[in-house]
């Protein structure tokens, strides 16, 4: 490898539709991302992976992030055995996240995103 090459890191992101799923251990999709710092704001960096699991289990999804090279799981409520296990392989985790898949991952890239951030835009009020 030359010496000025990076090693592109990847990102797991527990899926509910297009958002980050409120609950780690009752993800039945994930998104594999590079995080790519060049990727528009809104889109899905090139060369994602979207998965749907076979079973609904937190222990199968901790099995499936060690084995894919992830280095950084984004997800919302995780229980405290899976963010230890999660953090004793050496994987970041980064959770109580809300919002829109994409801008989640916009904002990982561009080192902004951090645990309870809420990424959905604030309700406008209605002018009577």
């Amino acid at each position: 490898m030359p010496l000025n090459a990076v090693e592109t890191r990847y990102a797991l992101v527990t899926l509910c539709n297009d958002e980050v799923s409120p609950r780690f251990d009752l993800t039945a999709e994930v998104l594999i991302s590079p995080l790519l710092p060049d990727t528009p704001p809104g889109k899905l960096p090139d060369g994602h992976r979207h998965l749907v699991l076979a079973h609904i289990s937190g222990e199968e999804l901790c099995d499936l992030i060690t084995r894919s090279g992830v280095s950084v799981v984004i997800c919302g409520g995780i229980e405290e055995d899976y963010f230890h296990y999660l953090r004793w392989k050496r994987i970041e985790v980064i959770s109580e996240v809300m919002g829109p898949v994409a801008d989640t991952l916009s904002r990982l890239a561009g080192g902004e995103l951090k645990s309870g951030d809420c990424l959905f835009e604030p309700a406008r009020e209605e002018e009577s």
